[in-house]
């Protein structure tokens, strides 16, 4: 039996070193999550902001389109990666330069449109479409807009 004596014994005297070398590597750990560009979680929910931004101004666009009784649109430029909507030029979303886009949109004849767009109609319904946004580790999240209902959806992935 030990009594405690208020003493330090050599034993108590700091940290082992197998304690240091778990904090060592821990840190290592934390160091290289960071310098790497962040946990997964948090490239995750910054692909996620993106794609509720796009989905927002197409939300906007839609409601738009159905409350003034005319056909509205968001038209994506590919050189300068921006969304526009046609109600408001102030309503735009910038698409960051570290994602890749991919657009998959429905071809509608109209005389004069040469852009590529999504068009919102006062029924509600839509033109369709998908953009897909591809981040690092194989993660995507997707904007999907039902043609028929103008339902805009978001979808995220990660690959195998």
């Amino acid at each position: 039996m030990k009594i405690a004596t208020g003493e330090m014994t050599h034993h108590e005297e700091g940290f082992s070193l197998l304690e240091t070398l778990v904090v060592l590597v821990f840190m290592g750990f934390i160091g290289a999550a960071l310098s790497y560009g962040g946990f997964p979680t948090a490239r995750k929910s910054d692909q996620m902001a993106v794609a509720k931004e796009v989905r927002g101004l197409l939300l906007s666009t839609r409601l738009n389109a159905i409350f003034k009784g005319r056909t509205s649109w968001v038209e994506f430029d590919p050189q300068t990666r921006m969304l526009k909507s046609s109600q408001n030029s102030a309503q735009s979303v910038l698409l960051p330069s570290h994602y890749d886009f991919v657009f998959t949109l429905a071809k509608v004849v109209v005389p004069q449109i040469s852009a590529e767009r999504v068009l919102f109609f006062p029924d509600g319904s839509s033109s369709g479409g998908e953009l897909i946004i591809k981040g690092s580790q194989r993660r995507e999240a997707t904007v999907s807009i039902h043609w028929l209902t103008g339902l805009v959806t978001i979808a995220e992935t990660s690959g195998h």
